[in-house]
């Protein structure tokens, strides 16, 4: 047997180095481990983050924007005048429809009351035969005027004639050539003469003072039958409602064949030049709003430029809105062409102007988050920033707090991971 003792002992003596060696090269081999685990642990799908592949992205700026508060709307005609139907009568005809162009005294609608007629005639009778009345009244007041002159004449002759006799029995009594009984009975008949012409007198001036008040009498009805006559042809000519103004038919209420009630409205006629805009706005908002307030009324999605012309006194609440508002008219300083009366709109009035403002574009951000915190990106990131706005201008909205002059931020929809506090970019490396 060969002697083997030397080669075990060179390998006992060995065995420590070696053993060194494998637990330096385990450490290694655990450490590097660790590394890689973490390595994976970091690139893991569960870490919360999610990559953007497509990204909108604004750069805040500093510019001007002005300070406005927006009230909804619609249009409306400033001056237009309704018509009503004069009396409770039947529509006979209509002469004209909605959006027709109209001028000053157009028969709109024509409207019938059967009994006007009806007592038109019977008062144009009445005053025919009022008429042949005084006609007669006057034929017998002259006759019978003759024939209280040729009695009052008559009259005179008898009293002359009576004085004249009185007179000769008292120039004979004188000569004692009549008696006293023959004077007394010549002063009767004097007496009587002047008795007969006072009466006569009186009595003509009574028929006279009659037939004067009987004939004022026929004359006073003859003016209230005149004046009937005139109201009966003003209320029949009513019937034949006619524009008072140059516009166009707004609405129009009336149906033909239909009975109308005494004011009921037929139709309304409006100027096209006085649309303006009506808008309510916020009630907190309102104390700010002033006459000849600057103003931007979108009809549909063009912009007009106004002026506050007219702001209510008082809020008013409704259904529609959810708190109180105040009524404000806008005027345009161009007149919308072929705006339609009724149409909603929504204005922009402009409280003032803020200088120096940091702002952001609008978008889609907005809708999707909770108006209290953006994105903004950074390092290949995009970190959720708490934020605070202001007034929306236009395309633009005011950044009050959170964010500086030239930073980035994302604009598009948050909804997907509003949840998350960061978010990878697609295409971009960390320190980017």
């Amino acid at each position: 047997m060969p002697n083997t003792d030397p080669l075990f002992s060179e390998a006992r003596t060995q065995r420590p180095g070696a053993r060194k060696q494998g637990l330096i090269a385990l450490i290694v081999v655990l450490v590097l481990a660790a590394a890689l685990a973490i390595g994976l642990g970091a690139a893991r799908p569960d870490d919360k983050l999610v990559t953007l592949r497509q990204r909108a992205t604004a750069t805040v700026k500093k510019e001007t924007v002005r300070d406005i508060v927006t009230a909804a709307g619609s249009l409306e005609l400033g001056g237009t005048e309704s018509l009503v139907s004069p009396e409770r009568a039947a529509v006979i005809d209509i002469k004209v429809a909605e959006g027709d162009s109209v001028t000053i005294g157009q028969a709109i609608v024509i409207v019938a009351n059967s009994d006007l007629p009806t007592a038109l005639s019977e008062k144009r009778a009445s005053l025919q035969k009022i008429q042949r009345d005084i006609e007669q009244a006057d034929a017998v007041s002259g006759f019978d005027a003759r024939g209280q002159a040729l009695d009052e004449a008559r009259t005179r002759r008898e009293l002359a004639s009576a004085q004249a006799d009185r007179d000769r029995v008292a120039t004979l009594l004188e000569r004692k050539l009549a008696s006293q009984s023959e004077l007394d009975t010549a002063a009767s008949k004097l007496a009587a003469a002047r008795e007969a012409l006072d009466s006569l007198l009186l009595g003509r001036e009574r028929s006279t003072t009659l037939a004067r008040i009987a004939a004022q009498n026929r004359l006073s009805d003859r003016k209230l039958l005149e004046n009937a006559i005139a109201e009966l042809q003003a209320r029949i000519a009513a019937c034949t409602v006619r524009s008072t103004t140059k516009g166009v038919v707004y609405s129009l209420a009336a149906k033909k064949g239909k009975t109308v009630a005494q004011y009921e409205e037929l139709a309304v006629i409006g100027d096209p030049a006085t649309i303006r805009a009506a808008v309510d706005v916020p009630e907190t908002k309102a104390a700010s709003v002033k006459i000849g307030t600057k103003a931007m009324v979108y009809v549909g999605t063009t912009a007009f430029e106004g002026r506050v012309d007219y702001l209510a006194g008082y809020a008013t609440t409704s259904s529609s809105s959810s708190g109180a508002t105040v009524r404000a008219n806008v005027a345009f300083l161009q007149r919308p062409e072929n705006a339609v009366a009724g149409s909603s709109v929504t204005a922009e009035l402009v409280l003032g102007e803020v200088k120096d403002a940091l702002t952001l574009l609008r978008g889609p951000y907005l809708t999707s988050g909770d108006y209290s915190a953006v994105y903004v990106v950074r390092d290949g990131m995009a970190r959720k920033t708490t934020v605070t706005f202001g007034t929306a201008d236009g395309q633009t909205i005011q950044v009050l707090s959170g964010l500086s002059a030239g930073e980035v931020v994302l604009t598009g929809n948050y909804s997907e991971f509003i949840h998350l506090d960061a978010v990878r970019l697609e295409g971009t490396k960390q320190g980017e």
